[in-house]
């Protein structure tokens, strides 16, 4: 904020966007901003890079910019007098579940701004609300500030880091498999992960911690090595193959989950990133083997059939699965594709995607 608001006083006196150098220096402050945050200004990120699609747009988002920051600067006081407000409600240990979640889902809303959600960290807002995802609390009060975390960090690595670097203090971590020390500081992730885990959790408690989860997690390789540390692919497997007597689980949850596999198979493919690819090569030998040749014939959810073959499409093609997948799990992992094109053929659906990903896997079994 503090280099906007930098620019913005230096390009105040002579005008915005006067000279090409001037220009350029604005695109480039933009550039700096998340998509998120450049939408509200109607341009995005792919645009200011484009020759020829931002030149004659960017004085005019700069001015709007310029207003926002002036008005931002004025209620700082006001923002932090508000901030302040909340986190007394949120540390009242008379307040009720119904209390917590009506000011978390306050909160929620106002940190899906940048600015606002970097402003309520630096006041210490963080572990505050992060504090209330422990098992103590009732089911509200854990799903809406599981929303919370996902709603604030997506898409910006400063943010997503606090869901693995901030601790929170000696709060018990008493899942199944806890991934704290039973009783020394914790983070987010650390409660996130017992959460969408522990056989104590609710479904919907799970649900919002994966789906904070996978705002934390995407792209994000240091969330991921921690997580993978807190046994997090076993867990995650769990869910989608769960072992034999254990009960089947919610089609959200596995929709959820299987799309965080989905989504970093996509990154380690799209960006070539030898740092993403040996994050999910771990995924596989701590658990996605398993699942790939358990198959998703059974789920009842369409797009989590789709993701699971796109796990599988983009693994194949990058990750020598031959080395780290059993021929069985593989042999399974073909069998439950040919019957998931099938089922695509039945309701007419994306026919060709699911024939690349059986033919994909099909190749390691040469």
């Amino acid at each position: 904020m503090e280099v906007l608001q930098q620019a913005a006083a230096e390009d105040a006196a002579d005008g915005v966007g006067a000279t090409a150098e001037s220009r350029e220096m604005i695109r480039d402050t933009l550039l700096g901003l998340p998509d998120s945050e450049l939408s509200r200004y109607g341009i995005s990120s792919a645009e200011l890079q484009t020759e020829g699609a931002w030149e004659d747009r960017v004085a005019e988002v700069w001015r709007k910019r310029q207003v926002d920051l002036k008005a931002a600067m004025e209620s700082v006081a006001d923002t932090h007098s508000i901030f302040t407000g909340y986190l007394g409600v949120l540390q009242d240990p008379a307040a009720s579940a119904e209390e917590l979640v009506a000011m978390l889902d306050v909160v929620a809303e106002q940190l899906m701004d940048v600015d606002l959600a970097n402003d309520f960290h630096s006041m210490g807002g963080w572990p505050i609300v992060a504090a209330l995802l422990a098992e103590e609390h009732p089911e509200g009060v854990r799903a809406a500030a599981a929303a919370v975390i996902a709603d604030s960090v997506r898409n910006v690595p400063e943010f997503q880091g606090w869901v693995g670097v901030d601790k929170l203090g000696r709060l018990e971590v008493v899942g199944d498999d806890a991934g704290g020390d039973g009783s020394g500081e914790v983070t987010a992730l650390d409660l996130l992960t017992d959460m969408f885990s522990s056989s104590s959790s609710t479904p919907k408690e799970q649900q919002k911690a994966l789906f904070a989860l996978s705002a934390a997690l995407y792209n994000h390789p240091a969330n991921l090595d921690k997580f993978l540390d807190l046994g997090g692919a076993a867990k995650l497997s769990a869910v989608l193959a769960p072992p034999e007597g254990a009960p089947k689980q919610d089609s959200k949850l596995i929709q959820r989950a299987i799309n965080i596999a989905a989504d970093l198979a996509f990154e380690a493919a799209e960006s070539a990133s030898d740092e993403l690819r040996a994050v999910l090569a771990r995924f596989f030998e701590e658990g996605l083997c398993a699942v790939a040749g358990e198959g998703a014939g059974a789920w009842k959810s369409a797009p989590a059939r789709r993701a699971y073959a796109m796990l599988l499409m983009h693994a194949g093609e990058i990750l020598p699965l031959k080395e780290i997948c059993s021929a069985e799990e593989l042999t399974g992992a073909v069998t439950s594709l040919a019957m998931l094109l099938e089922m695509e053929s039945a309701r007419e659906g994306d026919i060709a995607f699911f024939e690349d990903a059986v033919q994909t896997m099909e190749q390691l079994l040469v």
